[in-house]
């Protein structure tokens, strides 16, 4: 449609529209050939689809960077598990943390060595006392005995808040610790955490009770406490073994111990021991004066032997001392050993 309105746009087009004059009859023959309908509403319908493209082509440059940057968000984002703020608080006892003094007798790392406080000690103090000690903190060498706190240590121990912030890793760290220590353990792992062993136990198994074995135990000062024993759980084993005299393989049966050669390495490290600190003080000719062993002879026998005052009787055992066989057979048979294995 053509109009002759100077001011005439057609609809839909945003170009300029053509305005037609009447002073130039000629000029709007031409026009009138060359502009016909058909090729306003072609011009006018590519408009459109060259706009719709356009719009298109914006909406998915929009739509890409939208997505980059919600990727880029991604991954500048941490993971929860390293995340700073992934912690809590829980309303549980803390003792005192440090890494330049000791947590129990609040020493200086200037003065004597400290060692972090091993995860064992840390279960124990947990367990028993419901305190919890931080990751990394220090301690004395003295304050332990193995992996665990001795009796002094523990008594020693005290809250000093009520509350602590905890990372996830942490809680869960400390929850598996604590399953681990509830399941049931073997004998050998009781002797390892000697404060929480009863004495009926140690009694049994032997023979002495907590308060005897504690005096046994500290003459072993040339022993020390390595990765896989105690100086506690190697002297249980040897005095079980003088105490029952069953072999090395019913022993490794009797404490769940994984290797028999383990308990001829225990046995030998306690005797080599015993023999250097022990022996010298308790058994043999010096460990008394001439006048104590005098006090020691008995009713039976300074009657039997018509003992003076000065006089002393040494009686000998000599199970263990092997003899010649017999060709006797009665007396061979008398003779026989059973913890021996021979005559």
């Amino acid at each position: 449609m053509i109009s002759n309105d100077p001011n005439f746009e057609t609809e839909k087009c945003p170009n300029k529209a053509y305005k037609i004059t009447d002073s130039h009859t000629d000029e709007i023959a031409e026009n009138v050939l060359e502009i016909s309908p058909n090729t306003i509403t072609e011009t006018v319908f590519q408009t459109e689809i060259n706009s719709f493209e356009f719009s298109e082509k914006n909406s998915n440059t929009e739509i890409q960077n939208s997505e980059a940057k919600i990727q880029s968000d991604r991954i500048e984002m941490p993971l929860s598990k390293n995340y700073p703020n992934d912690s809590i608080i829980l309303d549980l006892p803390k003792s005192y943390s440090s890494h330049k003094r000791c947590i129990v007798c609040f020493k200086s790392n200037l003065y004597i060595k400290l060692h972090v406080v091993p995860s064992e000690a840390r279960v124990q103090i947990m367990v028993l006392k419901g305190i919890f000690i931080p990751d990394n903190c220090r301690i004395c060498f003295i304050h332990l005995q193995g992996f665990r706190f001795n009796k002094e240590a523990l008594d020693s121990i005290v809250s000093f808040k009520n509350e602590i912030k905890m990372e996830s890793k942490s809680v869960k760290d400390l929850i598996c610790s604590l399953i681990d220590a509830s399941k049931k353990k073997s004998l050998f792992d009781e002797f390892a955490d000697f404060n929480s062993l009863d004495d009926e136990t140690c009694k049994e198994t032997t023979g002495f009770f907590k308060k005897e074995f504690e005096i046994i135990n500290h003459y072993l000062a040339d022993m020390k406490d390595s990765n896989v024993r105690t100086k506690s759980q190697a002297l249980a084993i040897y005095l079980f073994w003088l105490k029952t005299g069953l072999n090395q393989e019913a022993i490794k049966a009797h404490f769940k111990i994984e290797n028999r050669t383990d308990v001829s390495r225990y046995c030998e490290q306690v005797r080599a021991a015993l023999s250097e600190f022990f022996v010298p003080n308790y058994l043999g000719c010096n460990s008394l004066r001439r006048d104590q062993w005098v006090t020691q002879n008995s009713i039976i026998a300074t009657e039997l032997y018509s003992l003076s005052n000065d006089q002393f009787v040494v009686i000998a055992d000599g199970t263990y001392i092997y003899c010649q066989k017999s060709s006797n057979n009665f007396f061979q048979r008398k003779s026989y050993s059973c913890p021996k294995k021979g005559h």
